[in-house]
Formats: C-alpha cells, structure tokens, sequence
C-alpha cells in the first residue's frame, strides 16, 4: 500500500520526468531554405558561365548576366529571411516549451499534495494518475521492452484479421500492442 513517504518518490520520480524532457529540436538551416540556397547557386553558377562566354552577342550576355544577379540577390535574401524566421520561431517555441515544462511541475507539486491530502484524510487514494498505478503495479507493460506505452487492440481489428488470416495471425488473438516496438500479446 501507499504510505507518504513512497507517495513523495513517486512524486520526485514524476518531477525528474518532466524536467529530463528534451527540448524541441533545433530546425535545420539548410532543409528550410533549400529551395532559396538553390536559386543562389543557380545565380552565381549563371553569372560565372555567362561572364565566360565569347563569341555571343555581348547585350545577351548582360541581360543574362543581370538575371543571373538578380536570382542571386532573391536567393541570398530568401535565404537570410528564412535562417532568421526559422530561428526566431524556433525560439519562441522553446520559450513556450520552457513555460509549459514549469505549468507542468506546478499541477504536478499540487496534484500529488492533493493525493498526500486524500491519503491523510481517508487512507487512500482512488486516481487515474498514471505513476500511482505504476507504483501500484496496476500498469500493464508490455513483455518484451517493458514498456509501458501500449494500447488495446479493439475488438474488430481481432475479428477482421481473424477472417481474413485466420487464427494463426498474431492480431487475432492479441489483446495488447506495445506502441514502443510494436509487440503484439
């Protein structure tokens, strides 16, 4: 049973959790501003090929030669813009994400002295709180990683994959699947 002193490790267990959180990933340069890098290349190749060339009417060449510049000057700026907005969003998200880690230590803290209340008061806790069932051991895990992100298979994937492959197929007679690695049981 549950006494204050293991309701304050599950609590400490539950607190450690959210603050190992890692934070979203950095977006990366290059994948958002692909397409502007390519009319940069694109550019500057042309200004190189089309300042090299002899034997061509020279007013061609310079109109080529200002597309070219001017493909450059698109992509460069496209590029900058894209670097920084991706920067700037990526920062307010993990403003936001640092923020909502705190709410979540906050609710956390008054959840469980909630629970410490129900404790004292009535001797003992009726929840759906996750880590008190797992501390309670009421928490299936699945058999092969120990996992405990699984689901229930519904009753009318079994039913389909029974009719369909018969009794042999590993959904039919599987009433859990582990979303880790995917074991079925």
């Amino acid at each position: 049973m549950l006494d204050i002193q293991s309701l304050d490790k599950i609590k400490t267990n539950a607190i450690e959790d959210i603050i190992a959180m890692k934070k979203p990933p950095k977006p990366r340069f290059t994948y958002t501003s692909g397409n502007y890098l390519k009319v940069l290349v694109v550019g500057v190749v042309g200004i190189i090929v089309f300042s090299n060339l002899y034997g061509v009417d020279r007013s061609v060449t310079n109109f080529a030669i200002l597309i070219c510049f001017v493909l450059t000057i698109i992509g460069l700026i496209g590029a900058i813009y894209r670097y920084y907005s991706t920067t700037h969003d990526w920062k307010n998200t993990v403003k936001h994400w640092k923020k909502h880690k705190q709410n979540l230590i906050r609710e956390t803290e008054a959840k469980f002295d909630d629970y410490a209340h129900q404790l004292i008061t009535t001797g003992t806790i009726r929840t759906d709180d996750p880590y008190i069932k797992q501390a309670l051991g009421l928490v299936p895990k699945c058999p092969t990683c120990g996992s405990t992100d699984i689901v229930p298979v519904s009753g009318i994937r079994r039913d389909l994959a029974q009719t369909a492959f018969g009794v042999a197929n590993p959904t039919a007679r599987a009433q859990f699947k582990c979303n880790n690695c995917g074991y079925k049981w």
